[in-house]
């Protein structure tokens, strides 16, 4: 049965990321303290202030680093974070429209080429970071929110929105799908729709990610409260519900 086995206390928690080489997770929070917390007991360490707002981390086991999407009052930067002092080691400036209005969420590790990938969710850039933190590429996608990266067909997974009509001031209605994106040229492949059969409202795709156990892709679905399996481009059957407005994903083993 699934139960909570432990909480810990940190204000205004918002992403964690685990760190399997140490056994530490790093818990983020909306201010842009990065807390370290020992996966066996539980301890709090001493923050590691990025000064910047986050809340997206990824794990590279090739560089044994953090990469954290954040923001700074007028640019959108990807910090570096070392483990073993939990301190900012680089910061990456992504592509942005130089307006401060950039917002990066997901990011994502390749395990395949050792690349990371983020998603800046206000202007569309999906930007390819090197082992040596320099930016390798980028591409413009519609209205991105995460990804991740499939090690199965080596692909990424971006949910992201269609916009159906819009106005002088914006789109006005939009319908989530899930974008398949070739790493090497950073192009769509394919596009993954819902169809009315398993998402009975036009879909909100926001967390995703990947399942090593079976080789299957999850995608939140926050409009019918539930999550969605991906196979290839197929959405398979049945679809998982959830609680209310299910925004976050990640698939790991079952805690005994």
């Amino acid at each position: 049965m699934d139960k909570v086995v432990a909480t810990v206390a940190i204000d205004n928690a918002a992403g964690v990321q685990y760190d399997p080489a140490n056994g530490v997770m790093y818990v983020v929070t909306l201010g842009g303290d990065v807390y370290p917390v020992s996966d066996k007991t539980m301890a709090v360490g001493t923050a590691n202030i990025v000064n910047a707002k986050g809340s997206y981390m990824s794990y590279s086991p090739t560089s044994n680093e953090i990469y954290m999407s954040t923001k700074t009052s007028v640019e959108p930067i990807v910090d570096v974070i070392n483990p073993a002092t939990n301190s900012s080691v680089a910061r990456i400036e992504t592509p942005n429209d130089g307006n401060g209005n950039d917002i990066l969420r997901g990011i994502a590790y390749d395990s395949t080429d050792h690349d990371v990938y983020v998603v800046d969710s206000t202007n569309g850039y999906l930007t390819q970071i090197g082992p040596q933190n320099t930016i390798i590429a980028s591409n413009v996608l519609p209205l991105p929110f995460d990804v991740v990266f499939n090690p199965s067909n080596d692909m990424l997974y971006v949910t992201s929105a269609h916009c159906v009509s819009s106005s002088s001031e914006g789109c006005t209605s939009e319908v989530g799908q899930v974008l398949v994106v070739n790493p090497g040229t950073l192009a769509v492949t394919a596009t993954i729709t819902c169809p009315t059969t398993i998402c009975k409202s036009s879909p909100i795709f926001t967390g995703i990610a990947y399942d090593s156990s079976n080789g299957l892709v999850y995608v939140a679905d926050a409009a019918n409260n539930q999550l969605v399996p991906i196979s290839g481009t197929t959405i398979v059957t049945p679809a998982i519900p959830t609680g209310a407005y299910p925004f976050g994903v990640i698939a790991g083993n079952p805690v005994s």
